[in-house]
């Protein structure tokens, strides 16, 4: 059993999200895909940067898709 991350951006504020992007990496298992969601989500607002995400209230939501790789 195989996971990728699907992120997404949005912005509170404007009431809009950017497309959903796929790490092309591939996870062993839920739990490497979740934490590195969780990772890559904090990344991604500390290089927006505070005024940024306050003014904008930006979003960054993320899953982990099972895929089937036989």
């Amino acid at each position: 059993m195989h996971f990728i991350l699907v992120l997404q951006i949005c912005s509170a504020t404007l009431g809009i999200c950017q497309e959903k992007q796929t790490d092309p990496k591939l996870f062993d298992s839920f739990y490497d895909c979740v934490t590195t969601g969780f990772s890559v989500a904090n990344d991604i607002t500390y290089n927006m940067g505070e005024v940024f995400v306050n003014d904008n209230k930006i979003l960054i939501n993320f899953m982990c898709e099972q895929v089937n790789t036989n």
